[in-house]
């Protein structure tokens, strides 16, 4: 399987179809109604701890500040 360098994905996908499906298990997560995810766990787990520690994943890295 070919992967793309900056994203997993094998060359036979298609890239829109995948941020469709990815967009779709985000709006289940933060509603709280995905038991089971169907992305890969990387993800989900980098979900999780986003919510644990009350960071948005979509917050741009430039807006934090320092202690």
């Amino acid at each position: 399987m070919i992967m793309n360098n900056l994203i997993a994905l094998d060359k036979y996908t298609c890239p829109k179809l995948e941020k469709l499906k990815l967009k779709r298990e985000w709006e289940k997560f933060i509603s709280g109604s995905n038991t089971v995810p169907t992305i890969r766990s990387l993800m989900y787990d980098s979900w999780q701890r986003c919510l644990e520690q009350g960071i948005s994943p979509l917050q741009s890295k430039n807006k934090l500040t320092p202690f």
